[in-house]
């Protein structure tokens, strides 16, 4: 591997690292959110309302943040595979295929009409992500599995689903990126839900 890819691996794995922290951390919320939601909702009360001054609504904040992450996760895959020459397996491309669509619902609710558009497109981005994660997961794992002898059902052509071009802090693998990254769109979609009725 050049010393290119191997400096850009390391740092997008630090990125994953804080993605990482923020799943906890949002999931804590969540959890505290179902709990007491009051109490949850005014803890974050200056948030909220910073949300709803500069980006007009926390869904519009949200479905921003959800469509700058996912079409970084784009753009990052597409460097590696276009630029770096790093072949990409069957499973990635499923994973794309959920990552790229993310992108295109996500930058495509930003631009519509009213907040009631933009809360419907919200079941479609919880769709592409609960189905982008169980694919990940299942990657992860066989990468993982891969090291103890694991068959991967992989075609001939394309590249190796068992060959791990990413494989930083003991854990991160290309999957694994992709799964924090849709369960972090999956709690912050499910925050929003959580948030907005009363708001």
């Amino acid at each position: 591997m050049t010393e290119q890819i191997l400096f850009l691996n390391y740092w997008v794995s630090v990125g994953t690292l804080l993605m990482e922290a923020s799943v906890v951390i949002l999931f804590i919320y969540f959890l505290y959110l179902k709990m007491n939601r009051e109490e949850a909702l005014d803890l974050i009360r200056p948030i909220l309302n910073l949300a709803e001054k500069v980006y007009g609504s926390v869904e519009n904040a949200i479905l921003l943040k959800i469509f700058v992450l996912s079409l970084a996760a784009s753009v990052m895959t597409l460097y590696y595979s276009e630029v770096l020459g790093v072949i990409p397996c069957a499973l990635c491309w499923f994973g794309r295929i959920f990552m790229y669509g993310t992108v295109l619902i996500s930058g495509t609710a930003l631009f519509a009409r009213n907040n009631l558009e933009q809360k419907g497109i919200f079941r479609y981005l919880l769709v592409f992500s609960v189905l982008g994660a169980a694919t990940s997961l299942y990657h992860h794992f066989l990468q993982m599995a891969a090291d103890y002898g694991a068959h991967l059902p992989c075609p001939a052509s394309g590249g190796d689903c068992a060959k791990r071009i990413i494989f930083e802090f003991g854990h991160i693998t290309f999957p694994w990126m992709a799964l924090v990254l849709f369960v972090l769109f999956i709690l912050m979609i499910l925050v929003a839900k959580k948030i907005s009725p009363s708001r």
